[in-house]
């Protein structure tokens, strides 16, 4: 099984960013929490202010509990800030996959390019020595032939036109060499289609 880097990259990724919504989550409802103490915190003043004049000592009433709101609400200042802190730690993270992954990708862009630019190159040198082994031999073999011929051609008439024919013959055989290179170098699509 072969480990692909990019997709162990991406789910560390998408982990990151569930953090990240995770903590901006936490901080939502803690900001929720705090206008809610912040609320109940005016009402209970505007109502010591209104009730001051009052026999009855409303504020040991609300004492207890506007301590214990101050004390919860600076609680969850201290845990936004520590989450703030998380998201940016979070978002360096993010940032640092996201130059690794585009990195990745790059290489394998480019690694698929020099593929097929490394494909393309064989198969031109496979072309060339098709090209040279049969058919620049096969032509180089038929000029000597018609050389031959034509030194024939003033002292024995018989056999230059013997040489002639084989130059024919040959030249048949070259032609049906070069129609098999060209119909290999067709793509498979065609035959298909």
């Amino acid at each position: 099984m072969e480990i692909d880097e990019l997709e162990i990259l991406k789910n560390i990724y998408n982990n990151t960013l569930q953090l990240k919504e995770d903590e901006c989550k936490a901080i939502k409802y803690n900001s929720d929490r705090i206008d809610a103490i912040d609320a109940f915190l005016l009402s209970v003043k505007d109502e010591m202010d209104i009730k001051i004049f009052s026999p009855r000592r409303e504020e040991d009433i609300y004492k207890e509990k506007i301590i214990q709101f101050e004390q919860e609400k600076a609680s969850l200042k201290k845990k936004n800030e520590e989450h703030y802190k998380k998201i940016n730690l979070l978002n360096n993270h993010i940032q640092q996959l996201d130059i690794l992954i585009d990195n990745i990708d790059e290489k394998r862009n480019n690694s698929k390019i020099y593929d097929i630019l490394d494909m393309q190159e064989k198969e031109r040198q496979r072309i060339a020595n098709d090209l040279h082994d049969s058919t620049i031999q096969n032509l180089t073999h038929l000029i000597h032939t018609i050389e031959l011929g034509s030194m024939y051609i003033d002292k024995d008439i018989i056999r230059a036109k013997l040489e002639l024919e084989t130059c024919i013959k040959n030249l048949k055989s070259i032609i049906d060499e070069m129609r098999q290179i060209i119909f290999n170098l067709r793509p498979m699509s065609f035959d298909d289609l």
